[in-house]
């Protein structure tokens, strides 16, 4: 025969069982929950990154470009100067007064 008495133990055990089994639900709820917002964040992070990647690769061309720009610029100044050179070299050769004292 068996004993009516430990049923309400019994019960009382069930019921307590339930309460945890909610609280561990809803402890994984909220664990999931901050797991969304971290690759959420991760996302951005990542996003950001990419950003300041693209910007440093943009600066980075830029710069190329000048200096690209600068060697150009120091030729052309060297052929500036050269043909001035050439220049004042002839107007020496030509001219009487300049040519006797050089």
């Amino acid at each position: 025969m068996k004993k009516p008495y430990r049923y309400p133990v019994l019960i009382h055990e069930y019921q307590r069982l339930v309460g945890e089994y909610q609280r561990l639900v809803h402890e994984y709820q909220r664990l999931v929950g901050e797991y969304q917002r971290l690759v959420h964040e991760y996302q951005r992070l990542v996003g950001e990154y990419q950003r300041l990647v693209n910007g440093v690769q943009r600066l980075i061309h830029e710069y190329q470009r000048l200096v690209g720009e600068y060697k150009r610029l120091i030729h052309e100044y060297k052929r500036l100067i050269n043909g001035v050179q050439r220049v004042c070299y002839a107007f020496a050769l030509t001219h009487p007064a300049i040519s006797n004292t050089a």
